[in-house]
């Protein structure tokens, strides 16, 4: 046990973590949508994920990143057909699987949003009454909450920031 902690701080000490990448012009904090292409792959595709962490190994040049993946939803049995949601956008789960891509790959930042259809609920409605001098004023509040086993995500089409044509 003693030498796997001797190791892995050995291993600390080589890596180099960073909170955000760059693209060709913007800042790309971990925790955002990612687009990103395989180098190894041809015909070139493009892949999508979340980013976990950057990092250098020091006595390489290279950076990497560390993604979590998002695939396709795909409509029934098909292998072609993806899912759209009610917008025409589509549908995307957020994997389990996660993956060490290099830092070049990345192309950019894209936008994607929590589909709230497929889980998500209202935790909490209330009224809250104000008596402001002789006005009284009743106000409703509804609180919703995210579903973190709902993995599904829109990517947003309409999102002008996207490097991606719309499709409508």
């Amino acid at each position: 046990m003693k030498i796997f902690h001797t190791i892995y701080k050995q291993i600390q000490l080589a890596v180099l973590q960073y909170k955000a990448i760059m693209d060709e012009n913007n800042l790309i904090n971990c925790g955002s949508f990612i687009s990103f292409s395989k180098s190894q792959e041809v015909p070139e595709r493009t892949h999508y994920g979340k980013l976990i962490q950057c990092f250098k190994v020091c006595q390489s040049d290279c950076s990497y990143c560390y993604v979590q993946l998002l695939d396709p939803v795909l409509v029934g049995t098909s292998i072609t057909v993806q899912a759209m949601s009610e917008s025409r956008c589509p549908v995307y789960k957020l994997q389990s699987k996660k993956s060490v891509i290099n830092a070049s790959e990345v192309r950019s930042a894209v936008s994607f949003v929590h589909d709230c259809k497929e889980g998500c609920k209202i935790i909490k409605e209330s009224v809250q009454t104000t008596i402001e001098r002789e006005d009284i004023t009743e106000q409703e509040q509804t609180v919703y909450q995210h579903d973190d086993s709902n993995n599904r995500y829109c990517y947003n089409i309409f999102c002008l920031n996207n490097n991606m044509p719309i499709m409508i």
